[in-house]
Formats: C-alpha cells, sequence, structure tokens
C-alpha cells in the first residue's frame, strides 16, 4: 500500500469519526461534508492493515444501525470492498 492510500485513508476516517460525533467537516474544497460521502470514500479506499479493515467494519456496523434499507444497497457494496482488501491481505 502506498503512503497516499494510507495517509488518505487516515484523512477520510478521521472525517468520518467528525461527522459521526456530530462536528462539521469540510471537504478539500471547503464544503461541508456528507457523512454519507465520506463513509462511501472511507470503504473503498484500498487497505492493507487490519486495522483499517475493523475501522471499515465500523463503517459498515454504523450503516447497519441506521437502518440498513438504502436503494442502493450500501451494505452488499461495503462487504465486497472489505471483503477485496482482505484478500489482497492473505
Amino acid at each position: 500500500m502506498s503512503c497516499e492510500n494510507d495517509t488518505l485513508f487516515r484523512q477520510r476516517f478521521q472525517t468520518y469519526l467528525k461527522l459521526r460525533a456530530g462536528e462539521l467537516a469540510e471537504t478539500t474544497a471547503g464544503e461541508p461534508a456528507d457523512i454519507d460521502d465520506v463513509a462511501r470514500q472511507v470503504v473503498f479506499t484500498p487497505v492493507q492493515s487490519p486495522w483499517q479493515i475493523l475501522n471499515k467494519l465500523d463503517v459498515l456496523q454504523h450503516a447497519l444501525d441506521l437502518g440498513g434499507k438504502w436503494a442502493d444497497q450500501r451494505e452488499t457494496a461495503y462487504l465486497g470492498a472489505i471483503r477485496a482488501d482482505i484478500v489482497r491481505m492473505i
């Protein structure tokens, strides 16, 4: 995994946590961040560290806790992205 991906993942996950805590966060363009968009960015950023996969599972769990009935079936897409990370690690 490149250092850029690691930094990008950390930034995105930090933004996600701030949004979950109710804090305002901005995108790199200075616009207000949307938690759904940031969650997707976190989950679809490739990782290779087990702790980052655990972070992604936290995002999935939060999505499921919110009801998990989105028309875009994001839970399934999240599982696919997490599975891809695990496969890359083994």
